[in-house]
């Protein structure tokens, strides 16, 4: 599913990987439980799925506004 939303929005490629990454790490050191970090893990790679229905495209120039 994360893969379908980068080439919908290709300028955050990767994106969603990174945010489960960073997500894990903090739960990690939070000491949640292996059940938590896997439910995290998959919220973290869900979160851009309204990108799937929104028309626009983010660009650098978005961000920088």
């Amino acid at each position: 599913m994360s893969e379908t939303t980068e080439i919908k929005d290709p300028y955050t490629a990767g994106h969603q990987k990174r945010v489960a990454i960073l997500a894990d790490e903090i739960a990690r050191k939070m000491r949640l439980s292996q059940d938590d970090r896997n439910v995290l893990s998959f919220a973290s790679r869900l979160h851009d799925i309204g990108k799937l229905f929104h028309s626009c495209r983010y660009t650098q120039q978005t961000w920088k506004a």
